[in-house]
């Protein structure tokens, strides 16, 4: 068989993946309706579990390992959906919109200024943000929260992490995001935050001058 032979087969199995894929969100859009009319959580790692097993063995012991990782990015990309229909993020991005607007005036005439408030003020042209996370001390916890940057399209642009005095293995994790505040994605991202820290911090936002 030639090659665009087998490239052909591969674009009509995509095509079928892409078909089944659209299928699957729209049923999980379905659960994420019943789940927030009976106020149930989006995250239920049990149910999770189960369907990593059964895939796994349905796939065989070559495929098991690839099977699970194509469904772990599954179940993030269906979590991250469920709860961008259940959560209304028009009122906070109209109180970071207001914020950032209230820095217009002092942006115009101080570019090269910091302001300090005590009050929540943000420069209207930061297009990047600081925030803090203590996550559990389990597998999988930073994989989950670097994951569902990656779904939402945020870039991390650098990653710190320090030792928590008088814990055992528990870290503060400071990330730098290449993002807004006021962008959607990031209102998502914190509206999601809940499933994953046991503590998180907005720390500010900040632009860079070249």
């Amino acid at each position: 068989m030639e090659l665009s032979e087998l490239r052909e087969e591969i674009d009509s199995i995509d095509n079928e993946l892409v078909r089944l894929f659209v299928a699957r969100m729209d049923a999980a859009s379905r659960v994420a309706d019943y789940k927030k009319a009976n106020n149930l959580p989006i995250y239920v790692p049990g149910r999770e579990r189960e369907v990593l097993q059964s895939v796994a063995e349905k796939a065989g012991p070559e495929m098991a390992n690839y099977t699970r990782v194509l469904y772990t990015m599954l179940f993030e990309l269906s979590r991250s959906y469920q709860s961008k229909r259940n959560t209304d993020t028009t009122s906070l991005s109209q109180q970071m919109a207001n914020n950032a607007t209230s820095c217009q005036d002092k942006s115009n005439s101080r570019a090269n200024s910091i302001y300090i408030s005590k009050n929540l003020e943000i420069y209207p042209e930061a297009d990047k943000t600081r925030i803090m996370m203590i996550l559990p001390h389990k597998p999988g916890s930073l994989y989950k929260v670097i994951a569902r940057m990656y779904v939402l399209g945020i870039n991390i642009i650098k990653l710190e992490s320090h030792p928590i005095p008088d814990t055992e293995f528990e870290f503060m994790l400071y990330f730098d995001l290449e993002t807004s505040i006021c962008s959607e994605e990031f209102l998502q991202l914190i509206c999601e935050l809940d499933e994953f820290c046991k503590e998180f911090k907005y720390l500010g936002s900040y632009s860079e001058v070249v």
